[in-house]
């Protein structure tokens, strides 16, 4: 009965996931007219994904506000790319004064700027002017500046990030390293303050099992009933905690619920990276997935 429940459960997590695969999703990009900002639509939506995105000019913003707040509310995301050799027009301030009005998920990407100090003005016109804080604002300077763009747009769509990994490959490792985390400090926490022995397990191991079917979906990886049967049998019985812990537990001094707290976060996470690892390969969960997962921790 034990096995048929997990099951049960597991399968309702992958109808979850999926649900969650399915969710529209939208990237808005805006600018004034004559500022470049394909090259932002490009970075983003390698590999052809262009269709999650929405490129928009700004071009007399009051005169159109009811259509832009309309498609503002549609998307899920707003970047606004103003270009920094200029002072602001009057279509930028206002559509980024309704970004903020709406309180809508967004930032203002400053491109155009050679120096973080050159920065500044544009700063503090955009805090004083517009009230929007520096939080909200990245500078584009190098390509490196692309992993901020990234962790910025991770961090503002919470809800869809599942659907933004799988459908954008430039977001796939940074959503994977947050469902890794995640899970890890969900679980450090369950193993720290849980008292009896072995109590903890079943629930470290539903979360551990979550994990893994979110990362199998993230990288393309079908999941369905069998997978899920698949799963409970080679990691439903929580060994790579057991096999940690008794290693750990031997030679580390201190509380031991801060020991066990942190083997199920290092437990978690170690087995997530690797899973994150075997995914990535192009490989599918079966009977040598275990293996290969202990192999790369």
């Amino acid at each position: 009965m034990k096995k048929i429940k997990k099951i049960r459960e597991i399968t309702q997590t992958i109808k979850k996931i999926k649900e969650e695969l399915a969710l529209p999703l939208q990237l808005l990009i805006a600018s004034e007219k004559e500022v470049e900002k394909e090259k932002f639509v490009e970075m983003l939506s390698k590999n052809g994904q262009r269709k999650f995105f929405r490129s928009l000019d700004l071009e007399k913003v009051e005169e159109n506000l009811k259509e832009l707040i309309k498609i503002v509310k549609q998307s899920d995301f707003t970047i606004l790319v103003i270009d920094a050799t200029k002072f602001f027009d009057e279509d930028t301030v206002s559509f980024a004064i309704c970004l903020k009005e709406l309180d809508a998920p967004y930032l203002i990407l400053i491109d155009h700027v050679k120096e973080e100090s050159e920065m500044v003005p544009y700063l503090e016109r955009l805090e004083s002017l517009l009230g929007i804080p520096s939080s909200k604002v990245i500078l584009f300077t190098e390509p490196e500046d692309l992993n901020k763009l990234i962790l910025l747009i991770v961090d503002g769509l919470e809800r869809k990030r599942l659907a933004l990994g799988k459908h954008l490959p430039v977001f796939r490792d940074e959503v994977a390293e947050r469902i890794i985390r995640k899970t890890a400090w969900q679980n450090g926490l369950i193993g720290g303050i849980t008292i009896l022995p072995g109590a903890d397990m079943p629930f470290l191991t539903a979360n551990q099992l979550k994990m893994v079917l979110r990362l199998a979906s993230l990288y393309g990886v079908g999941i369905d009933r069998t997978i899920a049967k698949e799963l409970l049998a080679v990691v439903g019985g929580g060994f790579t905690f057991r096999a940690l812990a008794r290693q750990l537990l031997n030679f580390i001094p201190g509380p031991g619920w801060i020991i066990k707290g942190g083997v199920a976060f290092s437990g978690t996470y170690g087995m997530g990276k690797a899973a994150q690892l075997y995914f990535k390969g192009g490989k599918s969960i079966g009977r040598g997935f275990v293996e290969e997962v202990l192999k790369k921790r």
